[in-house]
């Protein structure tokens, strides 16, 4: 009762009756005297909110009128729930390729994030210049999960006969907390 999971960034929000009137009531987190100010409407109807930064624990805390405090004795506990980086698998090419002359190649792939997509890019370059990628940005990405089928012009990293390209997808998701994390796929050559 009252014990939560959820990821960092995560508004909570709080609407409880006291036992007993109250002229102030706060939320403590962990070993926080002071806490975080909720309404009191009516005596005893508290609201407010709080916004997930950490695990750890949290109590009520009720001023009376009477000026007495008091402090939930059993902590109630947040666990953080991870946000974990996107998973991008690379299905076509399935292995590293050798081709006769630099023509389009299929590139099918799947990305995944637990919390949801904000985008995704083949990406290719040069082997001996991996710093200065091509990447071919995929529409409409948006949802937990984003399958890819494309056509990959090779001849945009401007390529010679016996260079090695390097490709594979990258994928970020949406976490606006932190910043979007990455998630890459296997990388297959060209030669």
């Amino acid at each position: 009762a009252g014990d939560f999971e959820a990821p960092k960034g995560t508004r909570i929000t709080l609407q409880a009756t006291t036992l007993e009137p109250a002229e102030t009531v706060s939320v403590r987190f962990g070993d926080d005297a002071e806490g975080q100010p909720l309404a009191v409407a009516q005596g005893r109807e508290i609201s407010g909110a709080f916004v997930v930064t950490g695990g750890g624990r949290w109590r009520f805390a009720v001023t009376t009128p009477d000026g007495d405090t008091q402090v939930e004795s059993a902590p109630r506990r947040i666990k953080l729930e991870p946000d974990r980086a996107p998973e991008v698998v690379l299905k076509l090419p399935d292995a590293d390729l050798e081709l006769d002359d630099l023509r389009d190649v299929p590139v099918v792939f799947e990305a995944r994030d637990d919390f949801g997509l904000s985008k995704v890019n083949v990406v290719i370059a040069l082997a001996a210049d991996p710093d200065h990628p091509e990447k071919v940005a995929q529409p409409a990405v948006e949802g937990r999960r984003y399958a890819g089928d494309e056509v990959i012009d090779l001849s945009v990293v401007q390529a010679q006969p016996g260079d090695r390209i390097a490709l594979f997808v990258e994928a970020f998701d949406s976490n606006d907390v932190d910043g979007p994390q990455r998630g890459v796929s296997t990388t297959r050559y060209i030669t």
